[in-house]
């Protein structure tokens, strides 16, 4: 089953997004890469992912 292309960000905080921006390793920064559609897509894929982890 394919994953939504905007994953549900409600229950994500805006540093767990900051982390899972410095994860990705972007070269853009945080405020610019979150207004790419595509990069804050994976960065919120990457931060549901981290919390899927920790659980």
């Amino acid at each position: 089953m394919p994953l939504p292309l905007d994953p549900d960000a409600g229950e994500l905080t805006e540093q767990a997004l900051r982390v899972a921006h410095q994860r990705a390793r972007l070269r853009q920064p945080f405020e610019s890469a979150m207004e790419n559609p595509a990069l804050a897509i994976c960065i919120k894929r990457t931060a549901l992912a981290l919390m899927r982890r920790k659980q």
